[in-house]
């Protein structure tokens, strides 16, 4: 008898970063003002909700705010709106373009009781649509966010000192506490664990604030406010998730001791080829690593002392390593040439249903994994896209060898068996689950592994999870996730996998034990009591999971849930990360006492530089125009994600895919500082001269242009103006106080070192809002 194995355990981050509601341009009927006060109020459809009712509300639509409540409501529109503006009064003037209550917007509903307020923003050639929600209860605010036309617009003007990341976080915490007037401050506690979005050293940047809302004291998966606010202190975006299931009681019938016991006799590491940050880069390295093998991690219930899976709720069954050995012809590599080679792939691998027809297909690049994809799209025939949520199924596939990267059946409008054919039994569904892989990923056979099973709900599906083995080490990042529903129709398929061979250390044979190994990370290891959030979505077939929350411990290192993306380093025997891709700011030997000590502290900080092995800097070296490129990429962006398309292999005719400098200009491509030219040098190899730096400082500021009409000795006050190549960019930097002239010589053929590029680049984030141009903005 085949028994049933159940999937690694994630962790869900509860609400979006940015909570932004976007909806189609509609005539704008019903400017409102804000309201000073909500007299007058009356009850629209009978008395209030009370607690322990239906979540479900009488919906209601309005065309403007007005002092109506709703059956189960206790708030007017008229005063959730001022909620809104009580919190961010830099939407009084914007038009408020509807009111609705009782629709969630979100699949399955869930709790409906809140008001969702529609802005529409114009300027002179645009508009923006976009919202906020409030609980319709309890006056709670949910989200609202400042488009950025809004946002630019607050942000104060002159000299206004640049905010400490401590001053932000009281900001944020106060903002919190206002949207929530039923919450106290030790309630609130910031997530320093979580993976956050990193804060550039240039341009518009945030700072992130994620919040743990405790419940019973304790920390609730379900319960996070997430928060933004910009260097100069306004609060920009504004997110909360909250459950409206009960919480079982905060006393757990088993100690954490004995839950880190339960731990340590379950846990089980494996060796593997663990990347240095999985999201970010399409290059990585690899190193030999330890990390648990997923199947054995998820948290423990403190009542029951059973390790359970947060989708289902039911309990994880023991490690599963099934090989992948399928029948016929296996995944055999072939070029897509066309929109036909893309949907004849489709219909090969996995079929498409009767009734279905091609709705578009487009050639695209995956940006993030540096490859260019065919996106598939099929609509059910006579169906129309414009109401509700249409059944639709969505196809990525590589190019290059026409594998099959994502599918996604999305049926909200059904549930159970999609094709309406008879339930097929557990075993059959596995079979088909291996034989699916073994056609449509390249070396099933040899590489991979089913690790896990899990039941998707009550619609009789199964999610299976499948891992990748290169000489027998297990390559974290690179996975398939497949759901079939009952009937063994293909609900969902996810891929994961890219990594090369050639990305692989040389040796294969781990130094250290796994015993070891496990012995490291134990030491480091606790258990956190919290509430998890269990079920609360559809499945892929579209039969809702309700949601509850259960008292659980979690795997901890570091403040974050131990996963299996947490590793050993085989050699050096430190723990890592590879989801964290923000890498620690680096502590430097060769700054102290140096006259720019401040401003390259402030660059490692952001981690635009970082120390060599030997822990230095090296502030006096000679700088290249390459290195000024990539000192500015990281500034904007410190893990200077390279987002052109691979069809430009040469950027420039002295960038190549091949050079140092390639991402690095890259990314300055993407932020419109360069323009790509490849008949053109850009000698990147070269020494940075004074000159140069005024040319590129114009560059940045977008000025170069107008600089170039300044190219007289008297547009630049100084003795050497003569030997002055680019003479009105020299003019701008010394007016900004970007460069300056000792003793009335600006000595332009004199080279840059990285002391003195430090300097100015925090110079330059002193100019924040103070130019016409705004920079870290992608095309």
């Amino acid at each position: 008898m085949n028994t049933r194995r159940h999937s690694m355990y994630t962790k869900v981050t509860a609400a979006a970063l940015v909570a932004m509601l976007l909806y189609a341009q509609a005539p704008l009927n019903g400017t409102v003002q804000a309201a000073s006060g909500a007299g007058g109020q009356t009850e629209a459809g009978g008395s209030q909700s009370q607690s322990g009712e239906s979540q479900s509300a009488v919906r209601m639509s309005l065309a403007q705010v007005n002092d109506s409540i709703p059956k189960g409501a206790k708030l007017s529109s008229r005063q959730a709106l001022q909620k809104i503006l009580d919190l961010m009064p830099a939407l009084s003037n914007v038009k408020v373009n509807q009111a609705e209550y009782g629709n969630s917007h979100s699949y399955p509903s869930g709790y409906e009781k809140y008001w969702d307020i529609s802005f529409a923003y114009e300027e002179v050639n645009s508009s923006y649509g976009f919202g906020a929600k409030v609980d319709g209860v309890t006056g709670d605010i949910i989200n609202v966010y400042l488009p950025d036309p809004i946002a630019d617009k607050i942000v104060p003007a002159g000299n206004q000192r640049i905010m400490t990341r401590a001053e932000a976080a009281e900001k944020a915490q106060q903002f919190a506490l206002k949207a929530n007037p039923g919450m106290t401050g030790d309630q609130l506690q910031e997530s320093e664990g979580q993976i956050q979005p990193n804060t550039a050293l240039l341009g518009k940047s945030q700072y992130y604030f994620n919040y743990d809302v405790k419940i019973n004291g304790l920390p609730s998966s379900n319960e996070t406010i997430n928060i933004m606010v910009s260097k100069t202190g306004s609060v920009t975006s504004y997110s909360r998730s909250m459950s409206h299931a009960a919480y079982p009681s905060a006393e757990p019938a088993i100690s954490a001791d004995k839950a880190k016991e339960l731990l340590v006799h379950r846990l089980e590491l494996v060796p593997a080829y663990l990347p240095d940050q999985l999201y970010g880069s399409t290059k990585k390295t690899y190193s030999l690593s330890y990390v648990p093998r997923p199947e054995t991690l998820g948290p423990l219930d403190a009542v029951t002392g059973k390790w359970i899976d947060t989708g289902s709720g039911t309990a994880l069954a023991g490690p599963l390593h099934r090989e992948v050995k399928g029948s016929g012809q296996a995944f055999a590599a072939k070029r897509i040439q066309s929109e036909q080679d893309a949907v004849q792939r489709v219909k090969a691998a996995f079929g498409i249903p009767q009734g279905w027809s091609l709705e578009r297909a487009s050639r695209d690049e995956d940006r993030l994994q540096g490859r260019t994809v065919w996106s598939v799209n099929f609509t059910q025939e006579g169906q129309s896209r414009f109401i509700g949520f249409p059944d639709s199924i969505w196809v990525m596939v590589d190019e290059s060898n026409g594998q099959i990267m994502s599918y996604s059946w999305s049926q909200p409008s059904q549930s159970g068996s999609p094709t309406g054919k008879k339930a097929l039994p557990a075993q059959q569904l596995d079979q088909k689950a291996v034989q699916l892989v073994y056609q449509t990923v390249p070396n099933a056979s040899k590489e991979w592994k089913m690790e896990g099973v899990v039941p998707t709900g009550t619609d009789g599906g199964y999610r299976y999870n499948f891992q990748r083995y290169v000489n027998e080490m297990l390559v974290v990042g690179d996975t398939v996730s497949l759901t079939l529903a009952k009937d063994g129709a293909v609900q969902s398929f996810y891929s994961s996998a890219g990594a090369s061979a050639a990305e692989f250390p040389a040796s294969s044979k781990p130094v250290r034990s796994a015993a070891e190994a496990k012995d490291i990370l134990i030491s480091k290891l606790s258990m956190q009591l919290s509430y998890s959030r269990i079920g609360g979505f559809s499945s892929a077939s579209g039969a809702d999971l309700p949601e509850s929350n259960k008292l659980t411990y979690i795997p901890q290192w570091d403040k974050q849930p131990l996963s299996y993306y947490t590793g050993v380093r085989d050699a050096a025997g430190n723990i890592v990360n590879a989801m964290d891709n923000r890498k620690a700011a680096g502590q430097a030997k060769d700054i102290q006492g140096h006259a720019a000590e401040k401003a390259l502290q402030t660059l490692l900080e952001y981690r635009v530089i970082t120390p060599d092995q030997d822990g230095s800097v090296h502030p006096d070296d000679t700088l290249t125009r390459g290195d000024w490129y990539t000192l500015v990429a990281k500034a904007l962006n410190p893990d200077m994600v390279n987002t052109i398309s691979s069809a430009n292999p040469t950027l420039f005719a002295d960038v190549k895919q091949d050079s140092p400098y390639y991402n690095s200009i890259a990314s300055l491509v993407s932020y419109q500082y360069l323009k790509i030219d490849p008949a053109a040098q850009l000698h990147p190899e070269a020494a940075l001269t004074r000159d140069e730096l005024a040319l590129e400082l114009a560059r940045y500021l977008h000025y170069d242009k107008l600089t170039a009409f300044f190219n007289t000795d008297q547009d630049v006050k100084v003795n050497d103006a003569a030997s002055i190549k680019n003479k009105g960019a020299v003019m701008l930097s010394l007016r900004l106080n970007l460069l300056s002239a000792e003793g009335g010589n600006f000595k332009p053929l004199e080279k840059m070192t990285l002391a003195q590029a430090a300097e100015v680049l925090t110079q330059l984030v002193e100019l924040e809002g103070q130019t016409d141009t705004s920079r870290n903005e992608r095309y």
